[in-house]
């Protein structure tokens, strides 16, 4: 199973649109995926829109999150997610399940 993190502006899941700025989304829509499929989507909560660095990082740390999928971060929080053994891609903008087909896409072709 792969779980993949991504920053949320609402509770709508699949159908929200991703949040253009990390650190200061609402929600993060995590998509658990088996064999190329979501199987599972839920929605947490920001509880650190006010945050230390690391406190992000560690929450998804927690939630056991492989990927984080965003427009753009930080250096020093990608740096953070890395020594997690977060992986963290950028560059994605749109719905969160428009981002997540992308990803996988891009998994397939090796991208």
């Amino acid at each position: 199973m792969l779980r993949v993190a991504i920053p949320s502006r609402d509770e709508k899941g699949l159908e929200s649109s991703i949040e253009d700025h990390f650190g200061r989304s609402n929600y993060f829509t995590i998509v658990d995926i088996v064999n190329g499929e979501i199987v599972r989507v839920t929605v947490l909560v920001n509880p650190f829109k006010e945050h230390r660095y690391g406190d992000i990082p560690q929450f998804l740390k927690s939630h056991d999150v492989d990927v984080v999928l965003a427009k753009r971060m930080g250096l020093r929080a990608q740096d953070f997610f890395k020594k997690l053994g977060i992986k963290v891609e950028l560059g994605f903008e749109g719905l969160v399940g428009e981002v997540v087909r992308e990803y996988l896409s891009r998994l397939n072709q090796g991208i």
